[in-house]
């Protein structure tokens, strides 16, 4: 069965690191086999079980076996998951993926660390209320405060420039750039901090989605496609 619990993991990671010690291959693929099982559920990462994750890469990254990058990849995406879903600090994320160069994983770290500063922010002086982690050092908040420069910069840019889809016809071009310049300016999207263009393009979809015009399923195609763009590319925002 997979583990169930931390104190499973930290059990099954010390035993993994003895049984490779050991050359016992048999017993190390399937206390691999175990953690991959495990990662691949849905679930929730509690605080708890997030404690042990740098180990698990540690091992992963030491023993490097077949199933090392199916457990790493497996193991990334849920943690990228919890973030996405605010469950847990972003800040053991920033430090394990700094240190192993997880781009993937600290992409998404400091974008979930950057909202839930601005979430904080007093809008009578904009300043945050948040306390400051003594774990991070002046490199980390400088890839903040660049990051949060940069995706604003990228919405400012985006937002008064309906981007180029060759799905789009071009007779009906110019109603796909105007709906898009509609949407980019309606309150529910200025409502949304500029930095957060995830949650902007979710709007807009959301937006868009409501308005009837002839090449609708294209623009949907389109706004998927930058998402897709920005999540790619999300950690080049943090460098």
């Amino acid at each position: 069965m997979p583990p169930k619990s931390s104190w499973d993991l930290n059990q099954i990671v010390s035993a993994t690191n003895a049984a490779h010690d050991l050359s016992h291959a048999t017993m190390e693929a399937f206390l691999l086999d175990a953690i991959h099982r495990y990662f691949s559920e849905d679930f929730e990462l509690q605080s708890h079980v997030v404690d042990v994750l740098p180990n698990i890469i540690d091992l992963v990254n030491r023993i490097e076996s077949l199933s090392s990058p199916l457990i790493l990849d497996c193991l990334v995406k849920r943690w990228v998951k919890s973030l996405r879903d605010r469950l847990i600090s972003p800040i053991p994320a920033i430090l394990t993926a700094e240190k192993h160069r997880l781009k993937t994983l600290q992409g998404e770290a400091y974008y979930s660390y950057m909202l839930q500063i601005e979430s904080t922010v007093d809008p009578e002086n904009g300043v945050t209320t948040l306390d400051s982690d003594s774990r991070l050092g002046a490199n980390q908040f400088r890839r903040l405060l660049t990051g949060s420069w940069s995706l604003r910069a990228y919405w400012q840019r985006l937002a008064v420039s309906a981007p180029f889809s060759s799905r789009i016809p071009e007779e009906q071009r110019q109603i796909w750039e105007e709906a898009w310049l509609a949407a980019a300016t309606s309150a529910r999207v200025v409502a949304v901090p500029s930095c957060d263009v995830l949650g902007i393009l979710d709007v807009m979809k959301a937006v868009l989605t409501e308005r009837s015009y002839a090449c609708k399923s294209e623009v949907m195609d389109s706004l998927e496609t930058i998402r897709d763009h920005v999540v790619a590319h999300l950690c080049a925002h943090f460098d």
